[in-house]
This record gives structure tokens, sequence and C-alpha cells, in this order.
């Protein structure tokens, strides 16, 4: 079985390992310690299954307008991470 030590996993995560530390301290990731050592160990799957958890859900946003304004939200909307956008032109 292959292990991470936290430097890696901040590493492939682009975080300071402080942040993973505390991912382990809040037992938001799940780590080992073999034979008692003060070092964390993090398994691929235990990575995975926190990767999974951590993923942004969708936020759908709908807007009903005249059409320059419908416009205008859908590129502000369109702008953001993880916003999918329909626009209906209003009367």
């Amino acid at each position: 079985m292959h292990y991470y030590t936290i430097n890696d996993v901040a590493d492939m995560m682009h975080v300071h390992r402080h942040t993973v530390y505390d991912w382990i301290q809040s037992g938001r990731l799940e780590s080992a310690r073999p034979n008692g050592t003060k070092k964390h160990l993090i398994t691929a799957a235990s990575l995975m299954a926190f990767q999974q958890r951590q993923r942004p859900k969708l936020v759908e946003i709908s807007v009903t307008a005249s059409t320059d304004v419908a416009g205008f939200f859908a590129d502000q909307i369109k702008s953001e991470r993880n916003l999918k956008c329909s626009v209906s032109p209003g009367k």
C-alpha cells in the first residue's frame, strides 16, 4: 500500500502543509501513524475520498428579464466558477 506524507498531499492539493494537518486534526482527512510515530501517513484511498467530498456542487441559476439585462447577468454568472446559467428573455 502506498502512503503519502503531509508534504506530499500539500503539494498535490496546492495548499500549505498546515492546512493538511488541520484537515487531519478536524477528521476531514484520514491518516495513519504507524508504530506510534508522530508522522502522519495518508493512503491514496483516503485522499481520493477526501477529494470527492471537497468537490464544489454545481449551482444552477435561471434568469428571466429583458434581453439586455438577461445578457448582462448571463455573462456575469458564467464568469463564476461552477455556475450554470440559462437565460429566458422577459417581456
